[in-house]
């Protein structure tokens, strides 16, 4: 079966103009400030895709529920955001870079420098993890390779090749990172038998595979130390399934049969909830026990969202909070019910929770 790199990759770009907002009084315009800057307390940053560029935005999630467009600029479609003390480093597919930024306790944002990722060719960096080593991990989607971006130096120090088809999400634990290999090359799934790449961070090669189910995207670590892999489909014939591993045997202990198109997944409590594109009315968010794997919203009881829910992160308190690309909205869920929405920028994408 054959599907699009862009919809695997959820990395459609929806141009669009931004409309500047006036107010019209005795026949003058006058251009609407811009929101309050950020104060002090807990921000939620989240990546946009823009028009063309791509942007930081933040929003303000205790005080004034602020929204703040354009905080910082990135590159072309921001797909994966690495933290690292104070320092944030954004990946962007398309223009095949990494912005680092510099975050201060005001929530004020500095952009330090930009890093051409692509070493001379058309690699599609997908997705990124931060190791025990300092190094940040790239998985290279058209290129089948894993890159290794020094972050003392801001190069690219080993190139990993052939880590196999199509890798997507990167989850550092240790001496080991995960990547998770998808089947896809040149837009086609030719590989239905995904699996998980385990590569050492010693000796910077792939010592095995963990074989997982159809067309892996995503992955996440709980806090008893167990991997959860989300397996996406075929958006066809092939539902979705998470497949558990310990990181310390890197052994297969449960499947769940979640069904649907899940895609990136947070862990909040004892509870992961995974992001689905949904419908045209609604985003869905599927949610399991992380322990026992018993589904608590499937596809047929999904929890709803703004449309296009296709990122997703978990505030320590309990918070859920999904980017929703379609509706250009970030939306808060808390257990089962949506509390909070916020018109977030034009395609909203990776985020990330400053907590100080």
């Amino acid at each position: 079966m054959r599907i699009s790199l862009t919809n695997n990759l959820l990395l459609t770009i929806l141009f669009a103009a931004f409309a500047a907002i006036n107010l019209w009084g005795c026949g003058d315009s006058v251009t609407q400030p811009p929101p309050p800057p950020p104060g002090p307390g807990p921000m939620l940053f989240v990546a946009n895709d823009g028009s063309g560029t791509g942007y930081l935005s933040g929003i303000d999630l205790d005080s004034s529920n602020s929204v703040r467009q354009g905080v910082a600029g990135l590159g072309r479609v921001p797909n994966s955001i690495i933290r690292q003390g104070d320092k944030v480093f954004v990946l962007n597919s398309n223009s095949q870079d990494i912005n680092i930024l510099q975050l201060s306790d005001s929530n004020l944002v500095r952009s330090i420098d930009t890093v051409d990722v692509s070493f001379g060719g058309a690699r599609s960096p997908a997705y990124a993890a931060l190791a025990a080593t300092g190094d940040i991990y790239i998985s290279n989607f058209d290129d089948n390779s894993v890159a290794i971006l020094k972050t003392s130096t801001l190069t690219i120090s080993h190139i990993i090749p052939n880590v196999g088809n199509g890798p997507q999400g990167v989850l550092a634990h240790g001496d080991k990172v995960y990547v998770c290999i998808s089947g896809y090359h040149n837009d086609e799934l030719i590989d239905s038998s995904g699996s998980v790449a385990v590569i050492s961070t010693v000796s910077k090669e792939v010592i095995y595979h963990i074989p997982v189910g159809v067309n892996p995207q995503f992955l996440i670590e709980d806090n008893s130390g167990i991997v959860h892999v989300v397996c996406t489909g075929t958006y066809g014939d092939d539902n979705g399934e998470i497949y558990k591993f310990s990181a310390r045997a890197d052994t297969i202990t449960q499947v769940i049969n979640i069904g649907g198109y899940p895609g990136d997944i947070a862990i909040s409590g004892s509870f992961a909830y995974l992001a689905n594109w949904g419908d045209a009315n609604n985003g869905f968010l599927y949610r399991y026990e992380i322990t026992t794997g018993r589904i608590l919203n499937s596809p047929s009881s999904p929890i709803l969202v703004s449309t296009g829910a296709s990122r997703i992160v978990a505030r320590a308190d309990g918070s859920i909070f999904v980017s929703c690309w379609q509706a250009d909205k970030v939306d808060e869920v808390v257990g089962t019910t949506r509390r909070r929405s916020w018109s977030a920028g034009d395609g909203p994408g990776p985020m990330f929770i400053f907590e100080h």
